[in-house]
């Protein structure tokens, strides 16, 4: 690793005295001493983002950035978005942390960054957003030649140029703090960001800006005095949409909770989903319950309601249509399941 970094810190200020640096294609610089290789675009004020492999079998990149042009204020998040989709945000101290001797900023939540990197090989522009002194801040880094740099890596160090895994680099940690895990809507719609990376991480979910649920409408509702639902839509189709659901609390511990649910399926028995389709919430009662009509893959209409009880969703009743004939009215389908009996 020490290798790396006396690369990187050579790349980063403009010398090759004793590494190699190949010409590419695009914006981006690759240097690399024997196996060793960083890569890295620089924007015309001087930041920079970087990828750093050593050439060992079973090391990953590290993915950061130096930012000259600004300072980030460091106990607020930032947001990646690669060409027009979804910013993701990363939150100071375990999302994204300052490293080494410069302070650099290295992405550490690797799920999420190995992500932003998946779609950056194939984008145009990387904008990091954030904030500075409270003012608002937005840095374009090009992406032309990222994919070409990338498999020069792979060719290099002999490994699998779909192989882009994310790690922490290996130097002295210099975080300033954390934001809590709920941040109270600074994400797209208003949503706390936390959620939303969590749905977009989590899920195979629509981008919820797409034009087939940009207009569907999340669904929040107070659960207690520290716990929030939050169902945002996933899918979008003739038979109607489909929810994922998550519940946040902001007491001493916090976080964010993707909720599952027990679903009854006439081939299988009982099994669990993170989806429910068409749900309606009633927040005074805690009544939770889901409704498809029509044939899906075993039964040909589905509904069931949960009750909030302890921090819970309990199951109260399920209902499911075996065949297709019959009442479509789901107040007359056969009972699977009821709390009382």
């Amino acid at each position: 690793m020490i290798r790396v970094v006396c690369l990187l810190a050579t790349l980063l200020a403009g010398s090759s005295s004793f590494a190699q640096e190949e010409v590419l294609k695009g914006d981006w610089r690759l240097l690399c001493d024997g196996s060793n290789c960083v890569i890295s675009a620089q924007t015309s004020l001087g930041d920079t983002v970087f990828l750093a492999r050593p050439g060992h079998v079973f090391s990953a990149f590290s993915f950061g950035f130096r930012l000259v042009s600004a300072t980030p204020d460091p106990d607020t998040a930032i947001a990646l978005q690669v060409n027009g989709g979804p910013k993701l945000s990363f939150h100071p101290g375990r999302d994204f942390g300052n490293f080494g001797s410069q302070s650099d900023t290295y992405l550490t939540e690797y799920e999420l960054a190995g992500r932003i990197l998946r779609d950056m090989r194939n984008g145009s522009i990387l904008r990091l957003f954030g904030s500075d002194h409270g003012e608002a801040l937005q840095i374009a880094f090009s992406l032309d030649g990222l994919k070409e740099a990338l498999k020069r890596v792979a060719d290099i160090q002999n490994r699998d140029e779909d192989d882009l895994r994310i790690a922490s680099p290996n130097l002295q940690p210099h975080n300033n703090g954390a934001r809590p895990p709920v941040d109270g809507g600074s994400g797209p719609r208003g949503l706390p960001a936390t959620v939303v990376d969590r749905h977009y991480r989590e899920s195979d979910c629509e981008d919820l800006e797409s034009g087939n649920i940009a207009s569907v409408a999340a669904i929040t509702a107070r659960l207690s005095a520290i716990e929030t639902l939050y169902a945002l839509p996933c899918t979008k189709s003739t038979s109607g949409i489909t929810w994922r659901l998550y519940r946040t609390e902001t007491g001493e511990i916090g976080g964010v909770a993707t909720l599952y649910f027990a679903r009854h399926d006439a081939r299988s028995g009982w099994t669990g989903t993170d989806l429910l389709w068409n749900i309606e919430v009633h927040e005074q009662t805690g009544r939770l319950t889901t409704l498809r009509k029509g044939k899906g893959e075993t039964d040909c209409g589905y509904f069931a309601r949960w009750i909030w009880r302890d921090r819970v969703f309990a199951l109260d009743e399920v209902r499911q249509r075996a065949n297709c004939s019959g009442s479509g009215n789901s107040a007359n389908w056969p009972v699977v399941y009821n709390r009382e009996n």
